[in-house]
């Protein structure tokens, strides 16, 4: 392999694992957001 292939390689992982990262924020966030919600509403 090239080093242009390794390099495609890596920022493909990397976007792959910052996907990740940043729907499991916005999952915690919305979580969150709904317990606040719901504990106004109480």
């Amino acid at each position: 392999m090239s080093p242009d292939l390794y390099s495609l390689a890596g920022m493909a992982a990397m976007a792959a694992i910052a996907g990740v990262i940043g729907l499991r924020l916005v999952r915690d966030e919305s979580a969150l957001r709904r317990k606040r919600v719901l504990a106004e509403k109480h």
